[in-house]
């Protein structure tokens, strides 16, 4: 082949790119940790099985769609939790135990398997609803409950006498260490968003050494929508556009929008970093495009509209290239979609006419809040194949998976 046409149709990409691509075989994201989602992922996904015991893929985009209240953000506290955890930790437990002599000592140590990732998580907190108490605590009830499992059967030899356990690195140091691999942007606005997702990678480079940046949690990307929306019908009016939903995906004059500068960041970061990104979404609308709002829900119909305007895709689809593999260069899409039905698990708002008293009294309440659960479905929407023709082939897989909330920690099958 002569060397212009090799040079000609050779991919272009850059050393990251390559770096980020060769990665999906040599250190795939993993599992999601939520075994009947991943059983639903290694059945309906097309992706070949070079990745392993993983099932996502670097670049991979995940929407989570719901009412408000119906437990968004909890699912993403739990994808940062098992990212940032280590996955195996050597812990040494001090006994102390009361004897009729005085007191006696027992030491030991041993691996303990946390499960975890060991890598970094950006959040873009743009409801300004993430409480890293939250975090902590979960950290720190999941840690200490696999470490009492540990070295369980070293206290049953003292659970005759009154002991105590000091463990070493103590469970406040795994947990600062874990929370130091969290990293927290708070954007303002639409374009403050896209900023931060553009000022990534040089901030992974000098704010992040020796960290790997494997997960993007964006919470929610429509916390700007009526804000965008309003700048769109007044743009509108300015230019006598009388479309405006035309008008919020397009721009003025060909321009770029926010979204649209939001969605190719988005794009950059799946290229360049391989980053799994879990994007959150309000649930506004009915299929039909109607309000949600006072709307009897249909347990038929389980999914929601999309009121996101182009570019931002109405129907979260992927195109595969003829390997199966995501085209990770094709428009912004989503890899899988999990909706989150909501109102037949919504705990009820207290009537006005119950007392302080009653409240605090309400059992039934209070082990319902401690013992939640939530059903989420998951389907990967259409998926247009591509042959080595060029001809399209539809694949389309729903599914389900459970997930409890207490009130200190997310707890999954």
């Amino acid at each position: 082949m002569p060397t212009d046409r090799f040079v000609s149709e050779s991919a272009r990409e850059s050393a990251l790119q390559l770096i980020t691509r060769s990665s999906r075989i040599t250190d795939p994201p993993g599992p999601t940790f939520i075994s009947a989602l991943d059983d639903f992922i290694c059945r309906a996904s097309l992706q070949n099985s070079s990745t392993g015991e993983s099932t996502l893929e670097p670049g991979n985009v995940i929407e989570i769609q719901s009412l408000a209240s119906a437990g968004k953000t909890q699912v993403l506290f739990f994808f940062a939790m098992t990212t940032v955890l280590p996955h195996v930790i050597a812990v040494l437990c001090t006994l102390h135990a009361s004897t009729d002599g005085g007191r006696s000592t027992a030491t030991t140590s041993r691996s303990v398997l946390l499960g975890g990732r060991g890598k970094s998580v950006v959040v873009c907190d743009c409801d300004g609803r993430w409480v890293m108490r939250r975090l902590q605590m979960m950290l720190s009830s999941y840690i200490s409950a696999k470490l009492s499992q540990a070295f369980e059967n070293t206290e049953k030899t003292l659970s005759d006498r009154p002991h105590s356990a000091r463990f070493l690195p103590c469970v406040d140091d795994l947990v600062a260490e874990a929370l130091g691999r969290v990293h927290i942007f708070r954007p303002t606005s639409s374009t403050s968003l896209a900023a931060t997702l553009r000022s990534l990678p040089t901030f992974q480079r000098l704010m992040m050494p020796g960290q790997q940046l494997l997960m993007l949690l964006v919470d929610s990307i429509s916390s700007f929508h009526h804000a965008d929306r309003w700048m769109a019908e007044e743009r509108g009016k300015n230019d006598g556009c009388p479309n405006m939903r035309r008008t919020i995906g397009v721009g003025t004059k060909g321009g770029r929008t926010p979204m649209s500068a939001i969605l190719l960041a988005l794009q950059d970061l799946r290229q360049t970093l391989g980053a799994v990104i879990i994007l959150s979404n309000w649930a506004l609308t009915n299929p039909e495009g109607t309000s949600v709002n006072h709307a009897k829900y249909d347990n038929d119909k389980p999914w929601f509209g999309q009121h996101l305007s182009p570019p931002y895709p109405s129907d979260p689809s992927v195109t595969l290239r003829p390997d199966n593999t995501p085209d990770c260069t094709d428009r912004f899409s989503m890899t899988w979609h999990i909706t989150l039905p909501g109102t037949d698990f919504a705990i009820e708002p207290f009537p006005p006419s119950m007392t302080f008293g009653q409240v605090v009294g309400d059992e039934e309440r209070i082990a319902t809040v401690e013992d939640f659960k939530v059903l989420a479905l998951v389907r990967k929407l259409p998926s247009r194949l591509l042959g080595e023709n060029g001809a399209e082939s539809v694949n389309e897989s729903i599914g389900a998976f459970e997930f409890g909330i207490s009130s200190r920690l997310v707890s999954v099958d």
